[in-house]
């Protein structure tokens, strides 16, 4: 199954989509399709990986606050880099199920379309964050509900205020 190393998540608004398109371990290129419905329960199951680990009990009363600032840890180590380009001489495949399989420390997104289609996303947990950042994006871009994005998570997108400087 290719393994999708490199990642560039795009809503494309004539297919009122997500386009997930990567570059393999073998520097294939791949374009998987998502819609709507689909993306959201991929959302919906991304937050779940984000909790607190078990050893961590103590820092449960501040769960929310800690993966805020794991978010922001993750956005701040983010660099930009060129897209991926899809693939010119196929229009990509419909991812039909994800499943979510966690290899500590590494979580597989596995996507299945029709005809065998199948493609894997390896996401560390700082890789996680970023990526769900990429999806609010998206979403965003797209116009979609946020109905199922966690409280947290949105106010950590909200820009911070700087105080106007006091004039004396």
């Amino acid at each position: 199954m290719p393994q999708l190393q490199r990642l560039t998540t795009m809503y494309v608004p004539a297919e009122d989509r997500l386009r997930l398109t990567g570059v393999d371990q073998c520097n294939s290129l791949h374009a998987l399709w998502v819609t709507h419905r689909m993306a959201v329960q991929l959302v919906a199951q991304l937050f779940k990986h984000t909790d607190i680990p078990a050893q961590k009990v103590a820092l449960a009363p501040y769960a929310d606050a800690v993966k805020a600032m794991q978010f922001d840890k993750a956005k701040s180590m983010q660099s930009p880099t060129p897209p991926v380009q899809p693939p010119a001489e196929e229009p990509g495949w419909l991812v039909h199920t994800i499943t979510l399989r966690r290899t500590s420390p590494i979580l597989l997104v596995i996507c299945e379309g029709n005809e065998g289609h199948q493609a894997e996303i390896p996401l560390t947990p700082v890789l996680l964050n970023q990526w769900l950042g990429v999806l609010y994006t998206n979403f965003k871009r797209a116009g979609w509900a946020m109905d199922n994005w966690p409280h947290w998570f949105l106010e950590a997108q909200r820009p911070v205020s700087t105080p106007a400087a006091a004039l004396h």
